[in-house]
């Protein structure tokens, strides 16, 4: 609960807008391809600090864009290359970081969250839609990170250094919680499984304290906005009544008749044609009707005579609500929401077939309480303002941020080239 007390002594930001897109479109063209190296990721990191401007007063302003000239994806594009281990990044130049208002976000940091999604899809999917969806995860996670940072660094500018040794325990503790459910309690397991994905335990520690500390500030400034009296929960429950009311559903067996399955092989029926079909339809329904009559078994029975799309399975359907079937089963379902449990119509009859139909079961309707629904409702009220304080929080802060976009366009094209390696690729490489 200290996070409470610790989040009222945060101070709101000032107000400001712009668009996210802008963190993920290059205003600077790229260098042409030149030799890539396989480093390290915390050497690289070291050497971009050092030589960042340096090489930004080296290279040259691009030439002017021309009516016709597109700028290049830079996360697309960086399939271009072979594609390091997830411990390694390939990287042209100090690419591997970006700064966000001095702050420095990793290659490691925007693809970690997403590693087991992209290595599923890898595995899964073929070289052209794993490309695309390593694009839209890397700059969807892109764009997560810096707004989820620029909030963490507005909540932390308040705190003391008592509330941060307190938030250093509580997060310390939140990431033992995780292990013993992810790993068992096994220290060692939840070591390999980062170290496999190039991140770290001080990583991790640094990832939940920024989620711990933007998800409470955010619930601060929502909460003189929520109004979350009793009378309120009340208006929301009756305006959203069907919400939380399950309708009656019931299971048939159906055996079905349609004229078409007795035309034979007549490839355009005439009318005398469609009079022997239904002839034949209603013996065959006659021949059923009687078995049943006799005390044979309803599925045995659809088995033998049916000629609709579940006839092979006794004419079993799965549970429906009233109105769930096209127009012409309109007779089915009337009858079969009329039959009680177990009961079996007479012969029903449209212009496309006969049917006899077998309430197998009934589900009644449900309906949650008010007690029942009402932290439902609080919760989904709770959420949606926390979404629209976040976005507006977040369009103010980015405004003001100070973000290099030439290095974020270069450090996009890092986090792709560092993505697991397609199958077809890694096929390819192995003796």
């Amino acid at each position: 609960m200290f996070l409470m007390y610790a989040v009222c002594l945060l101070c709101s930001s000032t107000a400001c807008t712009m668009s996210m897109d802008e963190l993920s479109k290059p205003r600077r063209r790229s260098r042409p391809n030149d030799a890539a190296e396989t480093v390290d990721v915390a050497a690289e990191r070291r050497k971009a600090r050092e030589s960042t401007e340096s090489t930004a007063a080296r290279e040259p302003d691009p030439p002017p864009a021309t009516a016709t000239h597109e700028e290049p994806d830079p996360v697309r594009s960086a399939f271009t290359t072979t594609q390091p281990t997830p411990a390694q990044v390939r990287v042209r130049g100090p690419v591997n970081v970006v700064m966000i208002n001095g702050d420095e976000v990793t290659v490691e940091e925007i693809l970690y969250p997403i590693w087991d999604k992209l290595e599923l899809a890898a595995r899964a999917q073929s070289p052209g839609i794993y490309r695309q969806q390593v694009v839209d995860l890397v700059q969807n996670q892109f764009q997560r990170h810096v707004n989820d940072l620029l909030v963490y660094q507005e909540a932390i500018k308040e705190l003391t250094e008592e509330n941060i040794a307190q938030l250093d325990k509580f997060v310390e503790q939140r990431l033992t919680d995780q292990i013993a459910e992810k790993f068992d309690g096994l220290e060692p397991r939840f070591e390999e499984h980062v170290r496999a994905r190039g991140w770290s335990r001080e990583q991790e520690l640094k990832s939940i304290k920024r989620f711990y500390v933007a998800g409470m500030f955010i619930g601060e400034r929502i909460k003189s906005r929520l109004n979350l009296t009793r009378d309120t929960l009340v208006k929301m429950y009756n305006e959203q009544k069907a919400q939380f009311t399950t309708p009656e559903r019931r299971t048939m067996r159906l055996i079905d008749m349609p004229y078409r399955a007795f035309l034979g092989s007549a490839a355009a029926p005439n009318a005398a044609d469609w009079t022997e079909a239904r002839r034949k339809a209603q013996e065959t329904m006659a021949r059923a009707a009687q078995a049943l009559a006799d005390g044979d078994d309803f599925t045995a029975v659809a088995m033998q005579y049916s000629k609709g799309v579940n006839a092979a399975s006794g004419g079993g359907w799965r549970p429906i609500t009233r109105g769930a079937l096209k127009a012409s089963y309109a007779p089915v379902t009337d009858a079969l929401f009329t039959l009680p449990e177990g009961g079996t119509s007479e012969v029903l009859s449209n212009d496309e077939g006969l049917f006899l139909v077998r309430c197998e079961k009934i589900d009644a309707k449900q309906e949650v309480s008010f007690a029942d629904a009402q932290s439902l409702i609080r919760d989904e009220l709770i959420e949606k303002e926390r979404r629209a304080a976040y976005q507006s929080l977040t369009m103010r802060l980015r405004a003001d941020a100070q973000i290099d976009m030439s290095e974020a366009a270069r450090f996009l094209r890092a986090v792709a080239e560092a993505a697991p390696k397609h199958k077809s690729e890694t096929a390819s490489v192995t003796p």
